[in-house]
């Protein structure tokens, strides 16, 4: 069960009165974080060989790229997040869409991608409807913003000094939508100790995403296995 799932089936449970000896309740649900990703512009450069080290890559082992970012310090210093940037490269079936729409996209045109790491916000929840559906309500918060306009400013600073740029990037707020990595909702240690049990209760442990008091940048998968070794270990010395 993933980071939403997790959360549903405590959710969902509470609803029915079951797990009643489950401490904080209140925070079931709450701290919700995935890896928002928006397109924030194209980007055209003399410098092809550049841009081809960037982009997005496929090869038999899997697909790979270069994430951008400001500098750990600069995070540190500003109370900045770790949102990058990648560039992908608009070619084949998405740019024979595009022209033929009216938007005439030439070859070695790259779309700039935003992915958000999102900082821990109560606000941010998964609840359920009146069908035990879960709902997301979802916000961006003004550090996540901010990281983000500082490290757009700061690439296209970087491109522009270049006279020959023929396209450059536009901050407009579109076509944002969710990724993947849902993180949060039972979150450590409100909910969970350091062993993944439930907080008052007995033998009901949780082990996915959902436990992450924080997000990142980057996949948690491997995280998750890492947390799923040490909590089968433990259960073995336990039984």
């Amino acid at each position: 069960n993933g980071g939403i799932e997790s959360v549903t089936l405590i959710l969902r449970s509470l609803r029915k009165q079951f797990l009643k000896k489950l401490k904080n309740k209140r925070y079931v649900g709450k701290f919700f974080m995935d890896h928002p990703k928006l397109n924030v512009g194209i980007l055209k450069y003399p410098k092809k060989k550049f841009l081809r080290e960037l982009e997005l890559k496929s090869n038999k082992d899997g697909i790979s790229y270069y994430g951008i970012s400001l500098k750990k310090n600069e995070q540190f210093k500003k109370n900045l997040l770790n949102t990058y940037v990648r560039f992908e490269k608009i070619n084949g079936y998405k740019r024979r869409v595009i022209n033929f729409f009216g938007g005439n996209v030439e070859k070695d045109i790259y779309s700039i991608r935003c992915f958000f790491e999102m900082e821990p916000n109560k606000k941010n929840k998964i609840i359920l409807n009146k069908k035990l559906k879960p709902k997301v309500n979802f916000n961006i918060s003004k550090t996540e913003i901010k990281t983000m306009n500082i490290l757009l400013e700061k690439i296209y600073s970087y491109f522009s000094t270049n006279p020959k740029l023929e396209k450059h990037m536009t901050f407009k707020k579109i076509n944002m939508s969710t990724a993947s990595h849902h993180m949060g909702g039972l979150i450590f240690p409100k909910l969970v100790n350091k062993n993944l049990k439930f907080n008052g209760l007995k033998n009901i442990y949780c082990c996915s995403s959902s436990v992450f008091p924080t997000s990142g940048s980057v996949n948690p998968t491997l995280t998750i296995c890492a947390l799923a070794l040490r909590l089968g270990n433990y259960l073995i010395k336990k039984i």
